[in-house]
Order: structure tokens, then sequence, then C-alpha cells
């Protein structure tokens, strides 16, 4: 997949708001795919998150849409949003967990 936007570096004092103090001690991993926004496996005290910079659409909107899609659609729940970026549940082997027989097309 070919990038429409750069990737953004990852800077935590854009998710102090969520992680507090904890932001200067934040492991940062880029996460690869994407065609517009950068996000990244983020560790803190154990924990593993996806901070997502957003250079196109808004992390409001996607909390939203995430809001309703909810129990249909698995997905991370957002667990804060800011100006331009935001902050997701990771979830651990969620393509592996997916089966077929959970789709709406069947098997």
């Amino acid at each position: 997949m070919d990038r429409r936007f750069p990737i953004v570096e990852f800077d935590a004092s854009k998710f102090s708001g969520f992680f507090g103090a904890e932001v200067d001690s934040l492991e940062a991993e880029l996460l690869s795919g994407g065609a517009c926004n950068s996000s990244y496996l983020v560790r803190s005290e154990g924990e593993k998150f996806v901070c997502r910079i957003h250079q196109r659409g808004s992390p409001q909107v996607e909390s939203r849409i995430q809001g309703f899609t909810k129990g249909v659609v698995p997905s991370p729940e957002y667990l804060w949003v800011g100006n331009g970026g935001s902050v997701m549940g990771f979830i651990e082997d969620s393509l592996q967990s997916l089966r077929s027989s959970d789709c709406c097309w069947g098997s």
C-alpha cells in the first residue's frame, strides 16, 4: 500500500493528556500499514496501547463510528481522543481471533 501522507515521528508530549507524567517513559514502535495516519504501538508500565497521529480525518468522528459498530465489528476501544491524536486499546492477535463463520458472508 502506498502512503498518501508521510509518516509523522512519534512525539510523546502529544499524548500527555492520556499518559500524564508517564509520558517521559513511553516506548513507541511504528506500526506498518495505513495510507494517511501514523500509528504506534506504545508500551507504558507493562500495558500496550495504539497511539495514532491523525493527518487526515477526525479522531472524534472515528471514535463515534467505533461506538456505533461496537459488538458488530471487532475493533479496539478509543480510550482518549485529543487534538490530532488518539489512544486506543491494543488487541493481541486480533486477526487470528476472527473466524470465517463470524463473517456475514459465511464460508
